[in-house]
């Protein structure tokens, strides 16, 4: 019971974070994963910090972030264009290409041709709007 627990309190972490995050509220937002300093708490440092605009901060929290779908997602913050589209062709997880493709970081790019065809690669629908 006890693993579930923190299972339980991590998801909970994680929602609370984005709620904040998305509330431009980073400093509290990151409270709720500095009990877990795993590659999840860098990638949302690293978020918070291209959010920011602190480009030297947000490259030193990338150090600890393997992940191609978490530094996709930090340089769309960073509005890094070919960073951003570099790291989502690497991507090969239809999961993590789904949770990417549903974040509102990704909406600037959506009608971008390029990311049309990463959509169509990846036997993902294309909107046409």
């Amino acid at each position: 019971m006890e693993g579930f627990k923190e299972f339980s309190y991590k998801i909970l972490s994680w929602v609370l974070f984005d709620y904040h995050f998305y509330k431009n509220e980073f400093e509290k937002a990151l409270e709720y994963l500095k009990k877990f300093k795993t590659n999840e708490y860098y990638y949302c440092k690293a978020r918070v910090y291209a959010k920011k605009g602190a480009i030297k901060n947000t490259y030193e929290a990338l150090n600890y972030v393997p992940e191609y779908q978490y530094k996709a997602v930090v340089f769309a913050n960073l509005k890094e264009k070919d960073s951003t589209y570099y790291y989502l062709n690497k991507m090969t997880s239809i999961g993590r290409i789904t949770t990417v493709n549903g974040m509102p970081e990704f909406s600037p790019f959506r009608k971008e041709l390029i990311y049309q065809a990463f959509l169509k690669k990846n036997y993902f629908p294309v909107l046409n709007n």
